[in-house]
């Protein structure tokens, strides 16, 4: 999903930010997936923060980054798994998109504990099972040497990175299918 990361990348160098878009993404996601949304002040704190930014950012540049944090909530709100961690494109080298796929699962955890914190301990097996995963990719060595064996391992572990990515955010009881299930349910 090159475009998205392409146009964050745009906002973030319009703000001088030293982050990537995938860490900012990834970061986003984590928050979205713990219960925070983009127009909360604490959701845009936080993210300046973690671009390392400094001086003050004009409102409207503010109002951009909701904008593009909107498109990315609703992204992975929606229920048919179309949702994808923005990376560089395909055609981007090899070691570029593991290093942002690691970064990206760097900001989802960090996104995670910053809203839940230690609270992530109290999960489930399975959850902390997925956030061990993610923590790993996201120490991943990103200097391979772009083998199609390398291409298809980064493939697998996007793919991976995805689907817990969407686990997570149904299992913290955020995602829509939680929301069904919960709707669904009587006392009895």
């Amino acid at each position: 999903m090159s475009q998205p990361y392409h146009a964050l990348q745009q906002l973030l160098d319009k703000i001088n930010a030293e982050v990537s878009p995938a860490s900012v993404h990834g970061l986003w996601c984590g928050r979205f997936a713990a219960g925070d949304k983009p127009d909360s002040r604490d959701w845009w704190e936080y993210t300046i923060r973690m671009a390392g930014v400094e001086q003050n950012v004009e409102a409207n540049m503010q109002t951009a980054f909701q904008a593009v944090a909107s498109f990315a909530e609703a992204n992975l709100h929606q229920d048919n798994f179309s949702f994808e961690p923005w990376l560089p494109s395909d055609s981007a080298e090899c070691t570029l998109r593991v290093a942002a796929l690691a970064d990206w699962c760097r900001g989802f955890i960090e996104g995670l504990i910053s809203v839940k914190g230690p609270e992530m301990m109290e999960k489930s097996p399975e959850v902390k099972e997925m956030l061990q995963d993610l923590l790993a990719i996201g120490e991943v060595d990103s200097e391979v040497s772009g083998t199609d064996e390398d291409e298809k391992q980064l493939l697998e572990l996007s793919e991976f990175v995805k689907v817990a990515a969407l686990n997570l955010y149904h299992e913290l009881g955020i995602g829509p299918a939680a929301g069904v299930a919960q709707k669904g349910s009587t006392l009895h």
